[in-house]
């Protein structure tokens, strides 16, 4: 991956879902040190529940888990993210 690549990657990472697949994304990218961004759209699910699976040490810091509609911001800076990727 190039300079602009490994810099974004120091950045919050957002994981899609809050099933198998993303919960083990999510452990992942803690465990290399990356500040996450869960996401998933079902808002009746329970953060609490998730952040348990995630990682029992996970500080509000390094995970954010959101659930139901993304903000807008969190949707422009998913966009940005992409337009960086293809440059």
């Amino acid at each position: 991956m190039g300079q602009k690549g490994e810099n974004i990657m120091k950045n919050k990472v957002l994981v899609a879902g809050c099933g198998i697949s993303g919960i083990g994304a999510a452990r992942m990218l803690l465990a290399a040190g990356k500040s996450v961004i869960l996401y998933d759209g079902n808002d009746k699910k329970n953060k609490e529940e998730i952040r348990a699976q995630v990682a029992d040490n996970s500080s509000d810091e390094t995970l954010s888990i959101v659930l139901g509609t993304l903000s807008q911001s969190i949707v422009l800076s998913v966009l940005v993210f992409q337009r960086i990727l293809l440059l």
